[in-house]
């Protein structure tokens, strides 16, 4: 189904447990993304989880208003770096359960509000240093795949990639150039659980896997997406 005016007119308003006015336009298979303008700035969350995007394209300049786009359960594999004005206020991104294999640079350039970023079924989580790369690239972010950022992460990030977030290293270069990894091991610590996390997911029904993503995506404090993520890590639903 593409988004049409009449799709966006019809769609459902709500507000979110933050009390921000959502537009939900799950599960109708939408192929890409147009006609946003339509909603006239109105709207602080645009739920678009479930449906067949392939990129993150498409997004007025315009809607200054909004903070949250749910992308969850998508094919997107690369985001426009040209859809995103410079001063777009984009505090929280879900591309849970997509196809983005690589890194890319605009993430430091276009999310400059980032506080919250969730990649977890993404190919690219299987690089290793994925996470310390992700916060160095986006110096705002608060939460990363539902765990917050600590501050020796940040610390272990600049000694890999460098201090000034203006200039790319070497490393930092060859990052921006190359696909996803397999992960082994960082700093001695393995890693594995963010890939185990993505297979158990793969391997629920259909049913149960909407539900925890619905959960996951809708959670309001740690102590619930620890829970979550509990369920999803030991297959337990």
């Amino acid at each position: 189904m593409r988004l049409t005016p009449q799709t966006i007119n019809n769609a459902s308003i709500v507000l979110n447990p933050e009390g921000k006015l959502t537009l939900q336009l799950r599960n109708l298979s939408i192929p890409y993304l147009e006609n946003l303008g339509i909603t006239q700035n109105k709207f602080a969350v645009i739920d678009l989880t479930n449906n067949d995007i392939t990129e993150l394209a498409n997004i007025p300049a315009n809607l200054s208003n909004l903070e949250v786009l749910l992308l969850g359960g998508n094919r997107i594999s690369y985001v426009d770096e040209e859809t995103f004005s410079d001063e777009n206020g984009i505090k929280s991104l879900s591309l849970i359960n997509n196809s983005i294999t690589k890194f890319q640079a605009c993430f430091r350039n276009k999310f400059r509000c980032l506080e919250n970023l969730v990649l977890i079924g993404n190919p690219i989580v299987n690089h290793k240093h994925y996470r310390y790369f992700i916060i160095w690239l986006v110096p705002t972010l608060k939460v990363l795949d539902f765990k917050k950022v600590k501050d020796g992460e940040r610390q272990e990030a600049e000694k890999l990639f460098g201090v000034d977030k203006e200039d790319f290293n070497e490393l930092a270069l060859s990052y921006l150039h190359q696909g996803a990894q397999s992960k082994t091991e960082e700093n001695g610590v393995s890693t594995s659980d963010d890939r185990n996390l993505s297979q158990i997911g793969r391997k629920l029904t259909p049913e149960e896997r909407v539900e925890l993503m619905k959960k996951l995506e809708s959670a309001t404090n740690l102590d619930e997406i620890d829970e979550i993520e509990h369920k999803l890590k030991t297959g337990m639903v």
